[in-house]
């Protein structure tokens, strides 16, 4: 789980310039974490903090029932 927020902080990192970021995938998108089944037409910034939060929610759960807090 661990890995996947970081994913999630790394792509609001990211977002802050997407179009950098964009450039920086010149060799037609593989491995963009927006471009998930044409998930790049949508990836609004709403879009990227809804799932974002989604998982970092999941996190914090995970974390309260190991601790029992």
């Amino acid at each position: 789980m661990t890995e996947k927020v970081l994913e999630r902080m790394l792509l609001i990192v990211m977002w802050q310039d997407r179009e950098a970021f964009c450039k920086n995938y010149g060799d037609g998108c593989i491995g963009c974490p927006f471009d998930q089944s044409r998930v790049c037409d949508r990836a609004t910034t709403v879009w990227v903090l809804e799932q974002s939060a989604k998982t970092f929610q999941k996190y914090f759960d995970e974390i309260k029932e190991r601790t029992g807090a």
